[in-house]
């Protein structure tokens, strides 16, 4: 099998909650349909502009905040440089207009007039290449139209579909502040095919990555530039940790009608009071720090997606539990985990899936407990073929897991999924380590089992809230 080459930025990117697929990317679609608008010169003769949300974007868009993605993303605002209440203000004054309208400029240059009609939910209408789906159209003073079709398959990554051939193309460039990488074939695309490259070159999983980070890139991708950008990764990562312990302490209510309170602030403030040390309180904490992400992204805070918004609280979390065991160089190991993680993160991508839409929460989750346990063996001195262990323990025993957000909101049972994955991510590992390696059940085959679930999972179970916890909870 081949592949167009994953990168690290796709995997872990600096964005806003509370969605990946529902947020990030259809904010980045919609500024790629106008900087093509601009770069064709056809922006200035643009008189509206009509988006149709479908499948899963449309079922649960209200409460993932996608109209307001869309709307800043029309406007020109890029998804890693705006915070929450940018980006909610713009669908908020569309809604709240006297008239419903309001004037919008693309691209940040070109007025037009933008109703809440504007936007379409067609839930029921599935586009066969993912239920990710949106289709943005422009039309002109001289009555002409410009369409375009994207799909938003998680991570915040988005592809530009072909309404002709059904090719798919990535679209590259705003977001990753480095150059632009090379869509090439990857030296590997499966857990077996890495193993393989780690021991014929004799390299560890994140000299791997490394390696293949800098040769597909344009121009001098250095290993300081990398170096940069790991560590930019895990500041944004930590800075959502700090924000989400610092949020008001006194308890404040969550976005949506649920009535649900943030509690990381109040658990962190009560575990630093009890009277525990060492392992005890570092594993307390490490369910605080998880809860304290997932709470900023439900409220569309600043995260980075590891590999989803949704799922973005075990990484940090698990990284900030290790770094209070005591690390000698916390750059170096932090790196290295990350490294590691991403490489697990491509694997999962390439042949499974890290969309909840398409394949349930455990590809969300699943994936992002099984990168952690990859990252803490790797951390942790582990082979390769431990790492891949406890990578493929992790995602096991998330099988057949399903979203059903109630309300359509990232809150039930989203927020606590990765406190309790953060910590099965960590028992993961420590029983990779425990062994040698060597075990029946390859990281290559949980992937292949994960997806075929995926595929025999009811579509009422895949983050369209009609099934499950959303139809029992009453809202």
């Amino acid at each position: 099998m081949s592949s167009v080459y994953t990168t690290f930025s796709d995997i872990f990117r600096i964005g806003i909650g509370p969605s990946s697929s529902h947020t990030v990317g259809p904010m980045r679609a919609a500024l790629a349909f106008v900087q093509e608008l601009d770069a064709k010169k056809l922006l200035e003769n643009v008189v509206s502009v009509q988006c149709q949300l479908q499948g899963s974007l449309a079922a649960t868009g209200i409460g993932h905040h996608t109209p307001n993605a869309i709307v800043a993303g029309l406007q020109g605002l890029k998804v890693h440089e705006y915070d929450k209440s940018t980006v909610c203000i713009t669908w908020k004054d569309v809604e709240t207009s006297a008239t419903g309208r309001v004037e919008l400029s693309l691209n940040g240059s070109h007025n037009i007039t933008f109703s809440v009609q504007d936007i379409l939910f067609e839930p029921y209408i599935v586009n066969s290449n993912h239920t990710n789906c949106m289709v943005l159209s422009a039309k002109f003073t001289d009555g002409n139209s410009f369409e375009r079709t994207f799909l938003s398959p998680g991570g915040g990554s988005v592809l530009q579909l072909d309404n002709n051939t059904q090719e798919k193309f990535p679209i590259f460039g705003e977001i990753s502040s480095t150059n632009d990488y090379v869509q090439d074939i990857s030296d590997y695309n499966t857990a077996q095919e890495l193993l393989e490259l780690c021991k014929n070159s004799n390299l560890t999983i994140s000299e791997a990555i490394r390696r293949q980070e800098k040769a597909h890139c344009r121009g001098n991708f250095t290993d300081n530039a990398l170096n940069q950008l790991l560590d930019h990764t895990w500041q944004t990562m930590n800075q959502s940790i700090e924000s989400g312990l610092t949020a008001n302490s006194k308890g404040s209510l969550m976005p949506g009608d649920l009535g649900v309170l943030r509690r990381a602030p109040k658990m962190y403030s009560t575990v630093k009071k009890m009277k525990i040390s060492g392992s005890s309180a570092r594993i307390e904490m490490l369910s605080c720090y998880a809860l304290a992400v997932n709470e900023q992204n439900a409220e569309g805070g600043r995260i980075v997606t590891a590999p989803t918004a949704g799922s973005a609280g075990v990484i940090p979390a698990v990284i900030r539990y290790l770094l209070e065991e005591g690390v000698d160089d916390k750059s170096k190991a932090i790196q290295e985990f990350l490294l590691t993680a991403s490489a697990i993160g491509f694997i999962i991508k390439q042949n499974g899936s890290i969309s909840g839409a398409e394949c349930g929460c455990q590809a969300e989750i699943g994936s992002a407990c099984a990168m952690a346990a990859a990252g803490l063996v790797a951390m942790r001195g582990g082979t390769p073929e431990q790492i891949e262990n406890a990578a493929e323990i992790a995602l096991e025993h998330h099988f057949g897991l399903t979203c059903d957000p109630v309300g359509g909101l990232v809150l039930i049972p989203c927020i606590e999924r990765n406190a309790i994955a953060a910590n099965t991510a960590v028992t993961a590992g420590s029983l990779a380590l425990a062994g040698d390696g060597s075990h029946k059940v390859t990281l290559d085959m949980a992937i292949e089992t994960m997806r075929q679930t995926g595929i025999d999972m009811n579509d009422a179970y895949k983050e369209t809230s009609r099934a499950g916890l959303a139809t029992i909870v009453e809202c």
